[in-house]
């Protein structure tokens, strides 16, 4: 049987992109970034290129936080940029109400 590949959400593309323009903003090359991370340059430009499988929340941590970044920004960025009515997330800043949860509609 043959496997179903995971589907791509706007925030996985919106990730995706906010760590691909923190790479180019650090002026970073690939090779120097998997040194940095452990990963692999095949597997950053997956990630970065924003193509499947997206990049796990450990993933862009260990990304985000070689590149100097903070994840809590981050996924914020990220949030800000997901250009979607299908998903939504409710990101909170740092003094927000802890009692908002995150919501997903579904299509």
């Amino acid at each position: 049987m043959a496997l179903t590949p995971k589907p791509m959400h706007p925030i996985d593309r919106a990730v995706a992109q906010v760590l691909a323009s923190a790479v180019s903003d650090a002026g970073v090359s690939r090779r120097v970034l998997a040194e940095r991370t452990g990963m692999s340059t095949n597997r950053l430009g997956i990630i970065l290129r924003g193509e499947r499988p997206a990049a796990t929340v450990g993933e862009a941590e260990v990304i985000a936080s070689a590149l100097g970044l903070d994840a809590f920004d981050l996924f914020a960025a990220a949030e800000r940029t997901a250009a979607s009515d299908d998903y939504v997330l409710a990101a909170l800043d740092r003094d927000d109400d802890p009692e908002i949860e995150a919501q997903q509609v579904e299509p």
